[in-house]
């Protein structure tokens, strides 16, 4: 199975179907579409649609793509469940300051629920203690296959080898990146994630983890990988979650 890649959304919708909220002059949303990050802009629409009333169903079938939809159903979660104080504060945060993300070589940071959870605990809009499965949406986060599949992509080790016991040095590369991925994105436990990993033991998994925080701190291209694998895999729970939405939507018409 391919894997999305270069953050392009893969199930392509118009984007100006969904109704946008009446815009407050005094907002950072006055500044012309044009300069703003069409993501964070379509997950805003996602958001203030759900906040209206309409149904994850109605949203789906509206929603301009697979990462605006995720991060407006995460925001909306996030308020929603009393973690994030206000969403539009957020937002206008986050649309505002995105120009100046930039990756190590002075690139601008793509939008991504990774990337809006990072600039929300940098900012001290949402606590940094928080786990992953509090802050994602049920049945949003990538599964283990999910992850696997883009490990291999990603690292060109076989699913085969990362859950096998060999322990060359690319294998136990690629298998603490899955590791961490399992654990940051998806929220999976320590225990569960040595069980789709070949039975390894969960003080082991532990330590994949823990090695790979080490190297992200230390190492650019560990840090570029994880992030790929983390985002890719993140992109695939997002469409699988959409896909059995627009299955129901679907099975609701007939």
């Amino acid at each position: 199975m391919q894997a999305k890649a270069n953050y392009q959304d893969s199930i392509p919708m118009p984007r100006s179907a969904i109704a946008l909220p009446a815009m407050s002059p005094s907002t950072v949303f006055q500044t012309p579409f044009s300069v703003l990050d069409n993501t964070l802009f379509g997950a805003w629409t996602v958001t203030k649609a759900l906040k209206n009333g309409r149904t994850q169903m109605d949203v789906v079938t509206e929603a301009g793509g697979v990462e605006q939809f995720g991060i407006g159903m995460m925001m909306f979660r996030l308020q929603d469940k009393g973690l994030l104080r206000s969403e539009d504060e957020a937002y206008h945060r986050l649309i505002e300051e995105l120009p100046l993300w930039r990756t190590t070589d002075g690139a601008t940071v793509a939008a991504n629920r990774r990337t809006v959870l990072d600039h929300l605990r940098k900012i001290k809009l949402l606590d940094d203690g928080l786990p992953v499965r509090a802050l994602k949406p049920a049945g949003t986060t990538p599964s283990a296959t999910q992850v696997l599949e883009v490990t291999e992509e990603v690292t060109n080790v076989p699913v085969r080898d990362i859950t096998s016991r060999r322990r060359s040095k690319d294998i136990v590369k690629a298998r603490f990146m899955a590791m961490w991925v399992l654990r940051t994105v998806s929220g999976i436990s320590f225990s569960v994630i040595g069980e789709h990993l070949g039975g390894k033991d969960h003080t082991s998994v532990i330590n994949g983890v823990s090695q790979v925080d080490l190297r992200r701190k230390m190492i650019k291209a560990t840090r570029e990988e994880t992030d790929r694998i983390a985002d890719d895999a993140d992109h695939l729970g997002i469409k699988s979650s959409m896909e059995i939405l627009l299955r129901q939507s679907r099975l609701k018409l007939v």
